[in-house]
């Protein structure tokens, strides 16, 4: 059985430009969309939504409240999409239980963000998030926007959460 999606984000362009990409790509079976933090907590509470899209910056309730109330009550792959990118607000989402951040382009319609975006919903729908824990991901391998890769180039981007120290490797 396909996952259902929720789409978190004030912007009605958004909120459209993101349902077309996810309609057409056929993983998902439903899709929610959420205007905030309060109407996501409705939707969610009423959906069960298998994986959800947030913005941070939103009216009424921003991304981190509704992430920290969702994984207490309802715990479930988080990708954070915002124009916020800073690493401040990339890590703090990330220590609620976010399992990645995409930062918002200029445009939505380019074959590279399409396939770059969906790839990061594939890869989050297989991240383990559990109440109280930390989600996480392991090998995880995409394109970067922007980037031409060829057969055997890889821009390879990984991110492992619960760990006491970061290294590169």
């Amino acid at each position: 059985m396909k996952p259902t999606l929720l789409l978190v984000d004030d912007s009605e362009l958004v909120l459209s430009e993101l349902s077309l990409i996810l309609r057409e790509s056929g993983i998902f079976s439903g899709i929610f969309k959420a205007r905030d933090g309060e109407d996501a907590i409705r939707t969610t509470m009423k959906e069960k939504p298998g994986l959800i899209v947030l913005d941070l910056q939103m009216p009424r309730m921003d991304g981190f409240t509704f992430l920290r109330w969702l994984m207490t009550n309802h715990p479930v792959p988080v990708v954070v999409f915002s124009s916020q990118g800073t690493d401040d607000n990339i890590f703090r989402a990330m220590e609620i239980g976010a399992v990645d951040f995409i930062t918002k382009p200029d445009t939505y319609i380019d074959d590279m963000f399409r396939t770059y975006f969906l790839d990061k919903m594939r890869v989050a729908l297989e991240a383990n998030v559990r109440p109280g824990r930390q989600p996480s991901i392991q090998h995880v391998v995409v394109p970067t926007p922007g980037k031409t890769v060829g057969p055997s180039e890889y821009d390879i981007q990984a991110i492992e959460i619960g760990r006491a120290s970061c290294r590169e490797r």
